[in-house]
């Protein structure tokens, strides 16, 4: 496999505009233990993730809903009812939510990847530029 790296993005804490910790500049999740949390469905790479953040801060997340869609995710924090982790990436800016790096920070590497007989295919070699340059 030859692997492209292409970005890094950070795993951030969303809340809805109102909630306390959006005063932090960055929030330890030891902070969150009391919170109810949105997750993606069980079993994804983030659902698996933030379990094991909360864990490792030493608490047992309540997951009150699971989503496969983080647009309804947001929406739901944005209505109160919950908090969330997602990739900065993820966070659609048409939701009134707020941001806040974990601390400490997180960080996701986002590659892309290709079969290596592939890889010097004009057209392969085209995307993986492409995808370089952020086109």
């Amino acid at each position: 496999m030859y692997l492209v790296p292409l970005a890094t993005d950070p795993v951030v804490l969303v809340l809805p505009p109102e909630h306390p910790l959006t005063s932090a500049e960055s929030v330890d999740l030891e902070a969150c233990a009391q919170q109810r949390w949105t997750f993606d469905v069980a079993g994804s790479y983030m659902s698996e993730l933030s379990t094991r953040l909360c864990r490792e801060a030493g608490f047992e997340p309540v997951v009150i809903c699971r989503f496969n869609n983080y647009m309804l995710a947001l929406q739901h924090v944005e209505n109160g009812r919950s908090i969330t982790m997602l990739p900065k990436l993820a966070v659609d800016p048409r939701y009134r939510v707020v941001t806040r790096p974990l601390n400490p920070p997180l960080t996701r590497r986002i590659t892309a990847g290709a079969r290596r007989a592939a890889a010097s295919r004009p057209e392969v070699t085209a995307v993986l530029n492409a995808l370089r340059a952020g086109d």
